[in-house]
């Protein structure tokens, strides 16, 4: 009987005071086609440097909550076969001006040619992931909590088509702060993209995303996600377009492309340049997560030549820059 008794307490004490559990996936922006940092093995397919740098802002009501991301990618070891790229990811998510979540990767991707088109890359990246609260009226001493993270994917892509998948957050790592347990969910993202050229001046490039999120822990993310996005291209500068994400919102793009300076007598294949792409976001009433209105902006810039492919078929990657 007394076993029986001690059994029945341990049980209610175990569900009084154990620790709640919250899932967590990153805040990435709605431009899911220029974001380096879902798959590491996309960085360097573009370019022998590439450098992105975002920035996600509320509007006033929410003015204390942002996120800002910043990654480089440096191609060494290039041959007619293939290349090797190493790089560096940095993400801030500060939610008011108590807590702020910081990500911190550094990269390794295999590029190798596996057709006179076609490349196909594998990566993975490693780093620290911290979460942290300042002193504040309700916990005085503020905290902070730190664990290992990482992420892995492989990349298929031809000048007309991109196709990638990622696992992010692979080890499940859990980080306890304060109280409750943070999990950054295990979760998988799957990124299509196919770029139409009419002619010379005009380009569509529809693309489409899937995500899902193992195990998840998160009530106020779904399991399951998509989202679906068109943009155009004029001219091979100007570019604007629109995206669906589901249970998200909507989301609307206007940029500039390959805005290149002092690039006269550039060799052919060089597609220096300088990208800014500028994003407004729109929840609809299912999203209870980021529900309220976003601005973004995206910056690219690119150096040196794109990968060795075939030269000769029109419209190549390297003749014609485009996204």
């Amino acid at each position: 009987m007394r076993f029986i008794f001690l059994f029945i307490f341990q049980a209610i004490a175990l569900g009084i005071f154990s620790q709640p559990i919250t899932g967590e996936v990153p805040i990435h922006f709605g431009q899911t086609f220029n974001n380096p940092q879902i798959n590491p093995a996309r960085g360097g397919s573009k370019a022998m440097l590439e450098l992105f740098a975002g920035t996600r802002r509320s509007n006033e009501k929410f003015a204390g909550i942002a996120t800002s991301a910043f990654s480089v990618f440096v191609r060494v070891n290039s041959s007619d076969k293939g290349f090797n790229v190493l790089g560096m990811h940095f993400n801030n998510d500060q939610e008011g001006p108590f807590i702020s979540r910081n990500r911190g990767y550094i990269s390794y991707a295999r590029h190798q040619k596996i057709g006179d088109n076609c490349f196909f890359s594998g990566g993975v990246s490693f780093g620290l992931y911290s979460f942290g609260v300042k002193a504040n009226p309700a916990y005085n001493a503020g905290a902070s909590g730190n664990t290992m993270d990482g992420n892995g994917g492989v990349f298929l892509y031809t000048p007309k088509t991109r196709l990638g998948l990622a696992v992010n957050q692979f080890s499940n790592p859990k980080v306890q702060p304060i109280l409750d347990i943070i999990q950054l969910n295990r979760h998988y993202t799957l990124v299509v993209e196919q770029k139409i050229r009419f002619n010379e001046s005009f380009l569509m490039m529809p693309s489409f995303f899937v995500r899902y999120i193992e195990k998840n822990q998160n009530k106020y993310m779904p399991d399951l996600a998509s989202g679906v996005a068109v943009n155009f291209l004029l001219s091979g500068m100007v570019s604007f377009g629109a995206s669906y994400e589901n249970k998200e919102g909507f989301y609307s793009f206007l940029g500039l492309q390959n805005v290149c300076v002092a690039c006269e007598g550039r060799k052919k294949g060089d597609v220096s340049g300088l990208s800014v792409d500028f994003s407004y976001f729109m929840p609809n009433r299912s999203n209870y997560r980021t529900n309220t209105q976003t601005f973004e902006m995206v910056l690219r810039y690119y150096y040196g030549k794109g990968p060795k492919m075939d030269t000769n078929k029109k419209y190549n990657a390297a003749a014609c820059p485009d996204f």
